[in-house]
């Protein structure tokens, strides 16, 4: 009997060494849209999607811990998900974790800290 996979299972993102040290890319685990970035060996998964106008964000530029969409700079911490004009204005943060090389992402969100 075959189950289906849901929201509250964890689900293939991306093999790790796909995701550099300083970079993005996008995962779309059951087509949520994800973004994966890592900075200091530590490795983030985001909303794939500007609040403002929902650009797609791993096109955007990082350096160090702020990431700025590529659409209307809007700036993101890259460790919280929050906006740097507005902090109340925060991308949805998910857990991930890993085994053998392959990075897992649990769609059920993170609530803020």
């Amino acid at each position: 009997m075959k189950t289906e996979t849901g929201i509250n299972d964890w689900i293939y993102a991306a093999d790790e060494i796909d995701l550099k040290e300083g970079g993005m890319i996008p995962a779309y685990p059951l087509g949520v849209h994800i973004l994966l970035a890592r900075v200091d060996d530590s490795v983030y998964a985001l909303s794939g999607k500007c609040i403002h106008m929902a650009c797609p964000l791993y096109m955007g530029i990082l350096k160090g811990d702020i990431l700025t969409c590529p659409c209307h700079d809007w700036q993101y911490n890259i460790r919280t998900g929050e906006f740097l004009d507005a902090a109340e204005l925060i991308l949805e943060k998910y857990k991930l974790k890993s085994e053998n090389g392959k990075l897992y992402i649990l769609l059920t969100k993170e609530e803020p800290k």
